[in-house]
């Protein structure tokens, strides 16, 4: 279906004469290496990681023009976000074909998550500028993170450099975006707030989206100490414009996250660090419709206290170490038109966990092992050991295996009307094989997988009740690649092919595609950035809410394409635009709500740095 393909392969035979008349410095044609440490790993060089592992920095975000993490997952191999409609709809996140609730997001170290909630949180449409990092991982990491890790984790990290940053912008149908950073030392303390404001709407009835972030942080440091707070608030309110393929003018939600951190760090050696983590993180979520004879209004809250200590180190020069323990203590309140099914319910876990990394030089040998309880339900234990082997400078071969988890909410368990109070966590097993190569200017990788999944808690309408009533299994292939012929011009391009099966209804899953792809081009200059990028999303199955007598449909595949463009005015000020859905194509990616048109946004951004 790429009715516009020619337009990527025009750009590039206009952009490429242009790079290859500039001279070439000698040491363009040094080896390009990944050798960032990524956190989300524990401190790992990304050239030695045993995981796949994506690592977007701030200058890659700021040239890439992109503003909702949406479409940042939808340019990585093994991610792919589905909204129902326009941009404030719920968006299913697949990492390698997992469920939703089976992706884990961490901001700033703290595990996000809404546990009020079987869906769990809804973070893909957070603006990527409130972010100077982001690091996304694919495969099972419940032997460091716990429930909730079995398709993969994202992790973000705020703005918190020295400056000053601001930006705006207006678009299509009073369209408007504004964000504002700052951060500066003050002695021991340094001191950021990032703030964050976006309208969206389209050409329909009751589709305004309100998006809006703050950040805050102060950090104290002085010789072997390390702490301060940070905080982190999000909301997010839209109209709901179509339900079942018909117009629902009153139609609405309304959904807030927030969180406060302490963290603390004492460097007791050299070779010995301990930390302790205590954070507070709390979620809501309305939905109001007068006009739903079923389902008029829902209200769900969850809070969370948790803590956290862990001890890392080296026992040797070839031998790193990492242990520590959890406590989580939560409360959920759920509640239907005019009576609560859960009031402030109440649950726990605890957990221990530690990993080792054993460094032979070339080869890296990385496992980790999490025990997790969970008030009324079975332990859950999550092995993982990987291993990767730098053969040359040029060239990574990496493998890993691990077990992974998802514990039921309480809402699956104790919902008066539907829960189950039997249920057992959803169980993964998962192993992966890939290799890197790193040539002069290009870095190929290619990753395959193979998952099975069981105890997958689904409703039953048999018992009318939540059970651990499926199985599936999901195997796929990964393919990313990047080149810079020279240093103004960049092409990527990232490949994923899905063969997923429903054992309970010997089908595909549902919303999983086949093949997905993503190709992109930024040409750098010192006066501009030009940028474009293209999505394809191939066929899939899903729900058939327009037709109960044909449950399930066939949604046809689609592409996409967007771009952006920055015009350096002065050495602190730059013009912006940016145009999504360029070419107007019209798209479902969830069956039945339509996608929105073409957006286009200009404005100017402001900066210190």
């Amino acid at each position: 279906m790429f009715r516009s393909k020619w337009i990527p392969w025009i750009l590039i035979a206009l952009l490429l004469p242009l790079g290859a008349a500039e001279n070439r410095k000698p040491e363009e044609d040094s080896i390009q290496h990944p050798t960032e440490t990524v956190e989300v790993v524990g401190h790992i060089p990304l050239n030695r990681s045993v995981q796949s592992v994506t690592v977007y920095d701030s200058k890659q975000l700021q040239e890439m023009g992109r503003n909702g993490l949406k479409e940042i997952l939808d340019r990585t191999p093994g991610f792919l976000v589905l909204n129902g409609g326009h941009y404030g709809q719920m968006a299913y996140a697949f990492a390698r074909g997992a469920a939703v609730n089976q992706t884990l997001y961490i901001i700033d170290g703290v595990k996000v998550t809404d546990p009020s909630s079987s869906l769990g949180i809804n973070l893909t449409l957070m603006p990527a500028r409130m972010f100077e990092r982001v690091e996304i991982v694919r495969g099972p990491l419940s032997g460091i993170y716990g429930s909730n890790a079995m398709g993969g984790v994202v992790s973000l990290t705020t703005h918190r450099d020295d400056g000053v940053t601001a930006s705006a912008g207006f678009g299509s149908h009073g369209s408007y975006e504004a964000g504002i950073h700052t951060g500066r030392q003050f002695g021991s303390w340094h001191l950021s707030v990032n703030a964050n404001l976006t309208r969206y709407s389209d050409d329909l009835e009751n589709d305004t989206f309100s998006n809006n972030g703050i950040t805050a942080g102060a950090m104290f440091r002085r010789g072997r100490v390390e702490t301060g707070i940070r905080m982190f608030f999000h909301s997010a309110s839209s109209g709901i414009p179509l339900n079942m393929g018909n117009p629902s003018p009153n139609r609405e939600y309304d959904q807030t996250s927030m969180t406060a951190t302490i963290p603390i760090a004492i460097h007791v050696s050299e070779n010995t660090r301990i930390r302790f983590r205590f954070f507070h993180n709390a979620n809501a979520y309305e939905f109001r419709d007068p006009d739903d004879i079923w389902s008029p209004f829902f209200k769900n809250r969850s809070r969370i206290n948790e803590a956290e200590t862990s001890i890392s180190g080296k026992l040797s020069t070839f031998l790193n170490y990492r242990a520590g323990a959890e406590a989580s203590f939560q409360s959920i309140f759920n509640q239907t038109g005019d009576t609560p099914d859960l009031d402030n319910e109440k649950t726990n876990y605890f957990s221990g966990f530690l990993s080792a990394d054993l460094d032979l030089g070339s080869i890296l040998i990385s496992t980790s092992i999490r025990a997790d309880k969970y008030r009324d339900i079975d332990s859950a234990w999550s092995p993982q050991i990987g291993a990767s082997w730098l053969i040359s400078e040029h060239i990574k071969v990496r493998a890993s295996w691990g077990e992974s988890f998802r514990a039921p909410t309480l809402p699956e368990r104790l919902n008066p009307n539907w829960g189950n109070p039997d249920l057992e966590p959803e169980r993964s097993r998962s192993l992966e094989a890939g290799i890197e190569i790193f040539v002069k200017r290009l870095t190929l990788g290619v990753t395959g997988f193979d998952t099975s999944y069981r105890q997958l808690i689904g409703f039953s309408p048999l018992t009318n009740a939540y059970t651990n009533l499926s199985k599936a299994t999901i195997r796929g292939l990964e393919f990313d690649a990047s080149w810079r012929p020279v240093d103004q011009l960049e092409l990527r391009s990232a490949w994923t092919w899905l063969d997923t099966n429903d054992l309970q209804y010997d089908r595909q899953l549902l919303r999983r595609p086949k093949h997905a792809l993503s190709a992109g081009i930024t040409w750098t200059h010192p006066r501009f950035t030009l940028g474009g990028e293209m999505v394809y999303v191939g066929r899939r199955l899903d729900y058939n809410e327009l037709d109960w007598m044909t449950p399930i449909a066939e949604s046809p595949s689609f592409n996409t394409f967007a771009f952006n463009l920055q015009v350096t005015i002065t050495r602190n000020l730059a013009f912006q635009a940016r145009i999504t859905n360029a070419f107007n194509t019209e798209y479902q990616e969830v069956f039945g709500y339509p996608a929105p048109g073409t957006r286009v946004m200009a404005g100017l951004r402001f900066h210190t740095r």
